[in-house]
């Protein structure tokens, strides 16, 4: 059970990273390609700790990636909101 969860959460971190990369290629924003590439980040630790069989997600390299997909989204929306202030 576990497995077939960890599956349909990478699968769906996948499928929204492309979404985002959808509308990254039609507006050309920043915000779209970090959120793309933190979503991706996702989905690809997520198929780490199933190919590896780790039953600790308080692995260091799972930590890290998630603490770089989620400061990814936080820098974007920074960014954002900074660029929208300027213009």
């Amino acid at each position: 059970m576990r497995l077939f969860l960890s599956g349909m959460f990478s699968a769906l971190a996948f499928v929204v990273s492309l979404f985002f990369l959808k509308f990254y290629v039609r507006t050309h924003d920043r915000l779209f390609i970090c959120f793309s590439l933190a979503f991706l980040l996702l989905g690809v630790e997520r198929v780490m700790i199933s190919i590896l069989e780790i039953s600790n997600e308080n692995v260091g390299l799972v930590i890290l990636m998630r603490l770089v997909s989620l400061s990814l989204i936080l820098a974007a929306i920074i960014d954002k909101n900074r660029r929208g202030a300027r213009d």
